[in-house]
């Protein structure tokens, strides 16, 4: 059974505590969550939630705070601009991968079909290197084909929303598609055991 610990961000299954998709790819230096400022690391827990109810039909739109609303309206722009082409099938999936010899664990912020395609969807409010978001998605993807492909190849997005910033089209998103990269996420992943073994033995 897997369980999450929201405050310390930790997954747990069967009560043992799993890696998890972010602190695989940051210990491999990918990413360094102590210097994001918390007050952007709030606005995208806050912009996460909102889309979330918004997805579930469960937002109250009069309790949207004013400064969340331009990236509330941007994902409306892009959910209006997809079409049926954008197709929702899991809201904040949280999972638990054991493949390979290898496990882990993550949220999915959406699982969806995208032209059709069998898809992960990443909500991104602010700037994340581009490996990251690869090797996070990679990750994704390869649990998603195994629970939900049936043989059917999967495809990772990132959705950028930057109302602050339109194109000149008055976009206020960016969708992109990214490479898989899961064999590197696997390698992350060996060296993020490596080092938790070791540390262990030193205890």
């Amino acid at each position: 059974m897997l369980t999450f610990d929201k405050e310390n961000h930790i997954y747990y299954w069967n009560e043992e505590q799993v890696p998890n998709v972010t602190s695989v790819i940051e210990e491999c230096g990918f990413i360094n969550t102590e210097y994001i400022d918390p007050i952007y690391a709030l606005r995208g827990q806050y912009i996460h939630k909102i889309t979330e109810l918004y997805d579930l039909g469960t937002l109250d739109p009069e309790s949207v705070d004013h400064q969340l609303q331009p990236w509330l309206d941007a994902y409306i722009q892009f959910k209006n601009d997809m079409g049926d082409d954008y197709e929702i099938l899991e809201v904040e999936k949280k999972f638990y991968h054991n493949v390979y010899n290898h496990n882990y664990a993550g949220c999915i912020d959406r699982i969806c079909r995208i032209d059709g395609d069998l898809a992960s969807l990443d909500i991104k409010s602010g700037s994340t290197p581009i490996r990251f978001v690869e090797l996070q998605l990679s990750a994704y993807n390869d649990y998603i084909e195994y629970e939900y492909g049936e043989g059917e190849f999967s495809y990772g997005y990132e959705l950028k929303l930057h109302p602050e910033k339109p194109k000149k089209d008055d976009k206020l998103y960016t969708l992109r598609k990214h490479d898989n990269r899961f064999d590197k996420f696997q390698k992350c992943l060996d060296l993020y055991n490596y080092k938790h073994e070791d540390r262990r033995r030193k205890k």
